[in-house]
């Protein structure tokens, strides 16, 4: 999956959602649009590119685009 497939921003409509990483070592999705915080996980490989890595940007994705649209 790629942030291609990722729903529009729950708030403001817009499409340019970002992945991030806290200083932290949490992952997350931003709107850069309106700065909406969506799901955030505790990454679990400290250097962001193990085997673990594409699993929870994947985890991400699923969450924001499972939220119900009202």
């Amino acid at each position: 999956m790629s942030s291609d497939e990722l729903k529009p921003c729950p708030f403001c409509g817009g499409e340019n959602i970002l992945e991030d990483i806290t200083q932290y070592s949490q992952r997350f999705l931003r709107c850069a649009d309106c700065g909406c915080i969506g799901p955030t996980l505790k990454e679990t490989d400290r250097k962001g590119s193990g085997p673990d890595s594409y699993i929870e940007w994947e985890r991400l994705w699923d969450y924001w685009n499972e939220r119900v649209d009202k």
